[in-house]
């Protein structure tokens, strides 16, 4: 692994800052250009980066709303991809690769398609909200997809719902104890701890009252949501005309959406969709065996993968 060297970047598009993390690296191939999930921001990619830097810049975008990119009128998945062209062209990144995860897998893939002459896009299991085309070994499908339908709506609606809520804040002596709390958890949860101590702490923001509050709060939420209601994953991976990549977590007995009964047949329509997807030339699909949160999980591997792609296309 590479001794990553961070550098602050922040870049004005039309008024607006967008923010990110240039770790550094080789011009030796591709450069990277890293988007998070939801939730998230540019440190998510801090276990990840180390393995690519020998041979690869690599830049991590916070994405509207999140780490030090303010929210600003909402969060439009297509505009969140031109935010990331306006970090390509600043920091010079011809023939860049632009990946993602989650939220971020779709901004990719919103690049690619704004951007077709683009080296390559990467999603990482990011299908949003995007219903997959069947779902085998369901005894109704017609019944299952109305109810996950219905279970997206309510999602989106309770986040509407709280949105004026004022956002939990803590004080500077809290810091301590909400760090350990942090790590304990990431450790619990088999994640690196200091990638989401350092996600944490790019994310703390100062309150008017000298309070701390994290950048992803219930104004935050419920754009976010909103953003990607309103994107079908599916069809825009169907038309990418630039060469694609899709990483899939797939780990046995996988429920992370909270899909009860319906996660089984739900991945098995995806995995199917996916294969389909990745059928036509320059195209391809890869698992993974974990949950959602793939390239905290597998960052090493993760590394792999983007690296062949890269040196592929």
């Amino acid at each position: 692994m590479s001794q990553l060297q961070l550098r602050d970047v922040t870049v004005e598009r039309d008024g607006h800052p967008i923010a990110a993390v240039d770790f550094g690296g080789s011009d030796q191939g591709r450069p990277l250009v890293l988007v998070h999930g939801g939730s998230r921001n540019a440190m998510d990619w801090l276990g990840v980066a180390p393995y690519l830097t020998a041979e690869h810049r690599v830049v991590a975008v916070d994405v509207r709303g999140h780490g030090r990119t303010p929210l600003g009128a909402g969060l439009d998945i297509a505009e969140c991809a031109e935010d990331v062209h306006a970090i390509v062209e600043a920091l010079g990144l011809d023939g860049a690769i632009v990946a993602g995860q989650s939220l971020g897998g779709m901004i990719a893939t919103a690049y690619g398609r704004a951007h077709p002459e683009v080296a390559g896009v990467v999603n990482i299991d990011g299908s949003g909200q995007a219903l997959p085309s069947s779902f085998p070994g369901s005894d109704d499908e017609a019944a299952l997809r109305r109810q996950l339908q219905q279970l997206l709506r309510d999602q989106v609606q309770a986040a509407r719902d709280r949105q004026d809520d004022p956002d939990d804040t803590f004080a500077e002596k809290d810091v301590p104890g909400l760090v350990s709390d942090i790590r304990a958890s990431a450790q619990q949860a088999g994640l690196d701890p200091d990638v989401i101590e350092a996600g944490a702490r790019r994310g703390a923001v100062r309150t008017p009252a000298g309070r701390w509050r994290q950048s992803w709060g219930n104004r935050e939420q419920a754009a976010m949501l909103a953003g990607v209601l309103a994107y079908d994953t599916l069809a825009e991976l169907r038309a990418l005309t630039c060469p694609a990549m899709y990483v899939m977590g797939d780990a046995e007995g996988r429920d992370d959406g909270g899909l009860g009964e319906a996660a089984v047949p739900f991945q098995l329509g995806l995995k199917r969709d996916l294969a389909e997807f990745a059928a036509e030339a320059g195209r391809r699909l890869e698992s993974l065996p974990t949950g959602h949160m793939v390239h905290l999980e597998m960052p090493e591997q993760t590394a792999r993968l983007l690296h062949e792609f890269a040196a592929s296309v």
